[in-house]
Order: C-alpha cells, then sequence, then structure tokens
C-alpha cells in the first residue's frame, strides 16, 4: 500500500513537471511570434515612412516651385524684367533680394530660404522610422506655409513698386550725370575749339579786314602757335604751325597792316 502511493506521487510530480515545461514551450513560442510581428509591423512601418517622406519631399519642392513661378508672374505684371525688355530690369541678385523680402513679408522666409530640409535625403532609408516621420511632419508643415504664403502675395505689390520708384529714381540720377558729363565735355570741347585753329574756323571764322586783337579772340592760341616771320613798314606776316608734333601737320600765314588783316593761306588744315 505504501509502496503504490509512492508511485502515485511520482507519477503526479511527472505530470506537473510536464505541464510546467509544456507551459514554457508555449509562452516562449508566443514571444517568438510576438517578436517575428513586431519586426514585420516595425519594417512595414519604416517602409510607410520612408515613401510618405518622398511624396512629403515632393509636394515641399513643389510648393517652393510654386511659390517662386507665382511671385515671377506678379512681377511681370508690374512690368518688371530679367532680360532688359522693360525699364525696370532686375539682375539676378535684385530679383532673390525682392523674393527674399516677399517671402519675409508672406511669412515664408523660414519655410523657403532656411530650412534644414531644402535639400531631399537621399539616405533616408538609412534613418531611425521616428526620425523620418520627424521631418516629413515638418516637410507638411512647411508645404503648409509656403502655399498659404503663396495666396498673400498681393501683400508683396506695395515693396515691388517701391523698388519701381528705386529704379525710377537710379535712373533720373544717372541721366543726369549723364547729361552734366555731356555738358562739361562741350563746355571742354568748345573751350579747345576756341583755342585750335581748324579749316572751318580758318574759312569763315577769321576774315580779311578784322584786327589783330579780333583774330586772337578767334584763335586764342594765336601767340602760342604764331611767330613774327617777317615785317616791313606797316606789313606784319605770322607764319603759324601746331606748337607740338602731330601726325596731322599744317601750316599758315597771316599779313597784317597797320594791324588790319589783309591775306591769308594755309596747307594742311582740316
Amino acid at each position: 500500500m505504501k509502496k503504490q502511493a509512492q508511485e502515485k506521487t511520482k507519477k503526479n510530480k511527472n505530470v506537473k513537471i510536464i505541464v510546467i515545461v509544456s507551459l514554457g514551450i508555449a509562452m516562449f513560442a508566443a514571444i517568438v511570434a510576438t517578436i517575428a510581428l513586431l519586426c514585420v509591423n516595425a519594417g512595414d512601418r519604416h517602409d510607410d515612412a520612408v515613401a510618405k517622406y518622398h511624396s512629403a519631399w515632393s509636394d515641399y519642392s513643389g510648393a517652393q516651385y510654386n511659390f517662386g513661378y507665382s511671385f515671377g508672374a506678379m512681377l511681370s505684371e508690374l512690368d518688371f524684367s530679367v532680360d532688359g525688355s522693360t525699364k525696370y530690369n532686375l539682375d539676378e541678385t535684385s530679383k532673390d533680394e525682392l523674393m527674399r523680402d516677399c517671402a519675409r513679408e508672406t511669412g515664408a522666409y523660414y519655410e523657403i530660404f532656411d530650412s534644414p530640409y531644402a535639400v531631399e535625403d537621399t539616405a533616408v532609408e538609412k534613418k531611425d522610422t521616428g526620425d523620418i516621420e520627424l521631418v516629413t511632419n515638418k516637410l507638411v508643415e512647411h508645404t503648409d506655409k509656403i502655399n498659404k504664403a503663396k495666396e498673400s502675395l498681393e501683400q508683396c505689390k506695395e515693396m515691388a513698386e517701391a523698388k519701381k520708384k528705386e529704379i525710377d529714381e537710379e535712373v533720373a540720377k544717372k541721366e543726369a550725370e549723364e547729361k552734366k558729363q555731356a555738358e562739361e565735355r562741350k563746355k571742354a570741347e568748345d573751350e579747345y575749339n576756341k583755342n585750335v585753329l581748324d579749316y572751318e574756323k580758318f574759312t569763315k571764322k577769321i576774315k580779311e579786314g578784322m584786327s589783330l586783337k579780333a583774330v586772337k579772340n578767334v584763335y586764342r592760341w594765336f601767340d602760342e602757335e604764331c611767330k613774327i616771320s617777317s615785317q616791313s613798314g606797316g606789313w606784319v606776316y605770322y607764319s603759324c604751325s601746331p606748337t607740338s608734333y602731330s601726325s596731322d601737320y599744317w601750316a599758315a600765314v597771316f599779313a597784317f597792316y597797320n594791324g588790319v588783316l589783309k591775306s591769308k593761306s594755309q596747307s594742311g588744315l582740316k
């Protein structure tokens, strides 16, 4: 009887061990299955995050392009150009500055010009899923803000008109300076022409019967370029030629009688 009880106890103990081992195996299998499922889900989530990133970046890039295109169209409507076809021509630097000012005015400067996500990440697949999702959300926010700014471009017309006024003032200043320079050149030219002897002055402005003083008033370099070559009685002959070397050599002779021009001759004057 005692022996039968011992065998029964031993049998019960074996059953307990089998149950415990079976439960352990089952729990392990469940854990393994759960881990495998989590890995599959994590992989799907990562792939989904990468796909959403590329889509978000494409939308963001498109929003930037559309903002720039709309801004350029607005400038064209206001008679601006970048090829010199209108009075209000902008070089690339001026156009960029105006666009930056417009982005500030419409509240999208950071998203368009200073965003750290402005360049597409070609190695995004290697990044952590959470980081990818964070950047994707930022790109979506940037895109929305840029699209809203594009709808507010009317706010930039005032600064564009101010730029036109600035260009008008610069053009007027340049024209005034050019006019002043032209007047100064004309004045210098007139002064020079008063000094020199040329063919037109010799034939049309210096005439027989003029006094020596009158001839000198017309031909101011008379004393520098003309020397007395001979004189007799009341006659005085002056021979004239350039005082410095010139490839256009000329010579002129004036004959005065009692201080009045009686005759003249020249060669080489132009």
